[in-house]
């Protein structure tokens, strides 16, 4: 789902980027899948690199921060 999210988002799909997201915060943590987040996972990428004024590309440090944001606790 995140590669044909991805372009919808205005991002060209990035594997190791990809990978390191499963790799790291889902299979390391348990964490289910669930099928709205490439969705608000993208979302918060993209607010991460407009706030940053990077352009708009899939990173480890943009999913890191995504993570993040979308994941915490309150």
């Amino acid at each position: 789902m995140f590669e044909l999210m991805a372009p919808i988002m205005g991002f060209q799909f990035d594997e190791d980027a990809y990978q390191h997201l499963v790799d790291t915060h889902y299979k390391a943590v348990d964490r289910p899948f669930r099928a709205c987040q490439p969705r608000d996972l993208l979302l918060q990428v993209k607010n991460f690199c407009t706030y940053k004024e990077l352009p708009r590309k899939l990173s480890a440090e943009a999913f890191d921060f995504a993570v993040e944001n979308y994941f915490s606790v309150m």
